[in-house]
């Protein structure tokens, strides 16, 4: 296991398709039926914010005897059914990937909706293989480099395609790229995929943008898109270093922070034994949290990790064996009786404080903070891009609306969230005292009200983690 990203010496000191069939929240009571009198659902093969993917029977492809009738067939989540705003994001996935032919990303086949169920649907073609967010978790020591080039060049060879055909794909993670049995890495899942900024966006293309929504991966997408800026090539490289990163060490170079918090602490990720000195310069330029500072294209970030390096025909053709698993230290005697010490300790102290907890009891909120989807999120009126969880208040929250201009909801929270980590980077990065005054007010006016949300009973695992970082942000300013 490699060690934790530092910080640089100074003089101060999500799967769209797997191979394991999951559970299946959106199926019919009676089976998985049929969609659109075509479509026979088998089963379900993977599943996202958006919808669940199935293996699915073409009956047309069956009736003209086509050799291999399934498809993978993408069903928008029951709960996203009356969302306008998801529906348009699933054709848009459709709609973009089929301007794109490459190999290297899934094709797309068609977009439809089942007039019985009023639910919107994509075919795409089957994949079988695994994500490389499986891979990273079979070898988490993570792989040679050798076996790791090959997917560089076909994951920048992917890449580049997309932004020549001006489109940023703005989702890549290890659960978005696929490698097939026959050892050919595909890109999946353009739900959020964007226009270049220099591109020719048509206002069809503009009137839903869910960059500006807050739907990305907190650790995955460059600053720019947590400020909500216009589509680059340049957020797609950050995302792909951080996948590289993550297939040659097995962890992610900024230990799975949100990219603004890991700009704030100024993290550097570690060299890369496997690596030589000029690839890991490359791979650092690729992660560098400004957009002027960072490699530019895939094809430059292709072109700097693969200089000099062969690509093996057969370095794909068998996964390298995972490193063995540390071995268990034996239990002394006096670890058990450090054990039982520490019992007895924390038994005195619940009993030492149980009649203060008895007393506050009556008066605590009835319910407890819970973690949710993207699709609950999505369901109480926005993208829940930032996974924050939370359940309903029994009160309306009136003062909080009037202070916040929000209504107290799971949605308030994603949005109160996302509008934190743009104050905390703009205070990263603003260097005139007014700008960074503006910015610290934004964070303590945010904090004021993500913690009268907490009153009102939501609550969530961004949110309370958001906030401890608010408060050091804050204990910097002079």
């Amino acid at each position: 296991m490699t060690d934790q990203p530092i910080a640089p010496e100074t003089d101060s000191a999500e799967p769209t398709q797997t191979r394991t069939p999951q559970p299946n929240p959106d199926a019919p009571a009676t089976g998985l039926g049929t969609i659109d009198d075509r479509y026979v659902l088998e089963h379900s093969i993977g599943g996202g914010g958006m919808g669940v993917v199935y293996c699915a029977r073409d009956l047309l492809m069956e009736k003209h005897h086509d050799r291999n009738p399934r498809v993978a067939l993408k069903l928008i989540s029951q709960s996203l059914r009356t969302d306008v705003h998801a529906r348009t994001l699933l054709q848009r996935e459709c709609s973009r990937a089929q301007r794109l032919s490459h190999q290297n990303i899934v094709h797309v086949f068609y977009f439809g909706c089942d007039k019985a169920t009023d639910s919107d649907y994509l075919t795409m073609e089957l994949l079988q293989g695994d994500s490389l967010e499986r891979l990273i978790r079979k070898c988490p020591s993570g792989y040679d480099w050798k076996f790791v080039a090959a997917i560089v060049e076909q994951l920048c060879d992917g890449l580049a395609y997309a932004h020549k055909a001006q489109i940023v794909h703005s989702d890549i993670k290890p659960s978005n790229v696929f490698m097939t049995d026959s050892h050919v890495l595909k890109i999946l899942d353009f739900g959020i995929a964007a226009p270049m900024r220099d591109g020719d966006a048509s206002s069809t293309e503009t009137y839903l943008n869910p960059r500006r929504l807050g739907a990305l991966s907190p650790c995955y997408s460059s600053l720019e898109m947590h400020m909500g800026l216009d589509a680059d090539p340049s957020d797609d490289v950050y995302s792909a270093a951080c996948v590289i990163y993550e297939l040659l060490t097995g962890q992610h170079p900024f230990g799975d922070l949100p990219t603004p918090n890991a700009a704030e602490q100024n993290l550097v990720p570690r060299a890369i034994a496997s690596l030589t000195d000029a690839q890991n310069a490359v791979l650092r330029k690729a992660l560098s949290f400004r957009r002027s500072e960072r490699i530019a294209t895939a094809v430059e970030l292709r072109q700097g990790l693969l200089l000099q390096t062969t690509i093996a025909p057969e370095a794909l053709r068998s996964i390298p064996a995972q490193t063995p698993a540390p071995r268990v230290r034996r239990i002394t005697v006096s670890a058990v009786i450090r054990g039982l010490a520490l019992t007895a300790l924390l038994a005195l102290a619940v009993f030492l404080l149980w009649p203060y907890l008895a007393a506050r009891l009556p008066s605590m909120k009835p319910g407890s903070p819970q973690r949710a989807t993207e699709s609950t999120a999505a369901n109480a009126g926005a993208p829940g891009a930032l996974n924050a969880g939370a359940h309903s208040p029994a009160t309306t929250g009136d003062t909080f609306g009037n202070r916040c201009g929000l209504q107290p909801s799971a949605a308030s929270l994603d949005t109160l969230v996302g509008q934190g980590l743009k104050a905390q980077t703009a205070l990263v990065f603003e260097a005139r005292p007014d700008s960074r005054t503006a910015a610290a007010e934004t964070i303590r006016k945010t904090a004021g009200c993500i913690r009268a949300l907490q009153a009102l009973g939501f609550e969530s695992t961004q949110s309370r983690a958001w906030l401890v970082d608010a408060d050091a942000s804050l204990a910097k300013m002079p």
